[in-house]
């Protein structure tokens, strides 16, 4: 039914889906899958979390929706949570219903609050930020944009890791900078060290906005609570959005009193974000993550897999790179993989792609030990065979 009535525009994998527990799912035939594609890194706390669940039942049963033009006690709290977790200065949060969404929304705050003659945007390549047509023009991959050009004026993108190249990008023109810390489509990509704080340094230097969009590395994902406090920095705008919710559709623009109030009213809205439902996910998945400490066991499991898979993978003449920060893993290959991802499948595990030779792992953080160990033993299988 669905190959009849929905676009074939996704890369379909061969099995349907319709169960799911903690970092387990479950095929219609019963077949039990250890979950490393985790939705797309949006099953943050796992699969149907019985707290993540209760929270949506109960908030089900009394308030679905209300519009922003009316307060809601979960919104404001969720609200006020964000900003007790991010840097002191960012003190507002609009929300929406994506990551491609928190960020056409910083975009639209870089415009207003620069003005017109600041109004470009400098990105990274390698970069991924959506595919609407604010944030694709952020995003490098050609392939994406090129069928839909022309697209937004004033993007540049400059490498990624370089900073003397960032440099050379900038005129009096530019009026913000956007980058992730870590590369989640590119192929969990990590630049040298000092990068971020260049960048942060080259921000105030110049007076540009720095938007660091945390889509796929907030809470938790890296090892730290959002990936810019590795290297001691702090964007001017932050964009969350895939796991804050547990499985709801969210995404956040969190930014400050100062840039915010450029934003007239009637400058954006969204019917959907900020809904009691979405609002009172996000509070219980925000709770498991602090209460259970997922940063620091994100951390740990990362080591753990990074490490095992290199010690099992270093013989292999496959692979080109095995990498990453928390549960956040690529292993880079030489050849095509698709058919290692079919085999996976096969053997119980489900990963994703990032292009057509890197595999990328975004597991619950809750997962067990046991659970990676056995991840470890059957992609050491499937790529040393």
């Amino acid at each position: 039914m669905e190959n009849n009535h929905i676009p074939a525009i996704f890369p379909r994998r061969p099995i349907v889906l319709i169960k799911a527990q903690d970092e387990f799912v479950w095929d219609v035939e019963g077949k039990k899958y250890i979950d490393c594609a985790g939705g797309n890194g949006v099953a943050l706390v796992g699969h149907c979390h019985p707290k993540v669940t209760k929270a949506i039942q109960k908030q089900a049963s009394e308030l679905l929706v209300c519009p922003t033009i009316y307060f809601n006690d979960k919104r404001a709290l969720l609200a006020k949570k964000i900003n007790d977790l991010t840097p002191k200065h960012l003190t507002r949060s609009f929300f929406s219903n994506s990551g491609t969404e928190s960020v056409e929304a910083a975009i639209k705050l870089v415009r207003k609050y620069q003005g017109k003659d600041k109004n470009e945007i400098i990105s990274m390549t390698g970069g991924f930020h959506g595919r609407t047509f604010g944030s694709l023009s952020a995003t490098w991959k050609i392939n994406y944009r090129r069928p839909f050009e022309p697209l937004v004026p004033g993007f540049k993108h400059a490498k990624f890791g370089d900073i003397d190249d960032v440099r050379s990008n900038i005129n009096k023109k530019t009026g913000a900078i956007i980058t992730e810390i870590i590369q989640g489509e590119g192929g969990v990509i990590l630049p040298p060290p000092e990068f971020h704080k260049e960048l942060r340094e080259l921000c105030d230097e110049k007076d540009l906005l720095l938007i660091i969009d945390e889509v796929q590395t907030g809470f938790g994902r890296t090892g730290k609570l959002f990936a810019f406090q590795h290297y001691g920095i702090e964007p001017d705008i932050l964009c969350l959005a895939k796991g804050v919710a547990g499985g709801i559709p969210i995404g956040i623009t969190v930014s400050s009193d100062e840039i915010y109030s450029k934003l007239s009213q009637g400058d954006h809205f969204s019917t959907f974000g900020g809904n009691p439902l979405a609002c009172a996910a996000a509070l219980s998945v925000i709770d498991i993550v602090i209460n259970e400490k997922l940063p620091e066991k994100s951390r740990q499991l990362g080591d753990y897999l990074l490490d095992e898979l290199k010690e099992n993978l270093s013989e292999s003449k496959l692979i080109r790179d095995i990498r990453g920060k928390g549960l956040f893993v690529a292993i880079e290959t030489r050849i095509r993989i698709k058919k290692f991802i079919l085999e996976a499948i096969k053997k119980g595990i489900l990963l994703l792609t990032s292009g057509i030779s890197t595999i990328r792992m975004l597991p619950p953080l809750i997962i067990k030990k046991e659970s990676l160990a056995i991840v470890i033993n059957k992609l050491t299988d499937i790529l040393n065979s």
